[in-house]
């Protein structure tokens, strides 16, 4: 409808094709000059920085206002240094996702960086929870089950019993009830 809207963009959303082809010059010049060690050194940066937003929604959350930059006027829903809650519930997501990378990265490794991962991940999903944003938490369930689900019927992963029961067999009923309950609504 508006084609300079269409390329540049608005000042709300920022998803124009002038920016969109940034983001794609920025991912591919990523590609050349990061290799592995750079990548776990900009998640390991992420996961202080994501600590310190997550330590901000908390005490927001409970009422401390003698965090640094905090905001001091407070709506309920921590939303960190973000402002949005709906945001930072969604920055939580990709936290969540840099930290179980870093975990996995090193198992014979350093255990203090393993168990800062770990307690990143706990840490994000508890404030998802605080946030109270509906499309997070659906989202944090629906990923878990899918998760379920791949381990479940993936062929190179160990077979899991909880309390007897396999996890093929819990991800094949979890498939049931998903379908089931796609098709009701």
């Amino acid at each position: 409808e508006n084609v300079c809207r269409a390329f540049w963009g608005s000042i709300e959303r920022g998803d124009g094709f002038f920016t969109l082809l940034h983001i794609f010059a920025f991912f591919a010049l990523t590609l050349v000059f990061f290799d592995k060690n750079d990548w776990l050194n900009f998640f390991r940066a992420s996961l202080a920085v994501g600590a310190i937003s997550i330590l901000s929604g908390i005490f927001q959350y409970l009422g401390v206002n003698k965090f640094p930059f905090t905001v001091e006027r407070f709506s309920g829903r921590p939303g960190s240094f973000i402002g949005n809650s709906s945001f930072f519930a969604a920055y939580l997501f990709l936290l969540i996702g840099q930290a179980i990378i870093v975990f996995f990265e090193r198992r014979n490794g350093i255990k203090y960086k393993r168990f800062f991962s770990l307690s990143i991940i706990l840490l994000s999903l508890v404030t998802i929870f605080l946030t109270a944003t509906r499309g997070a938490i659906v989202g944090l369930f629906a990923s878990v089950l899918f998760l379920i689900l791949y381990l479940g019927f993936n062929k190179n992963f160990k077979s899991l019993k909880v309390r007897g029961i396999t996890l093929k067999r819990i991800s094949s009923i979890l498939l049931v009830f998903f379908l089931a309950f796609f098709f009701i609504f």
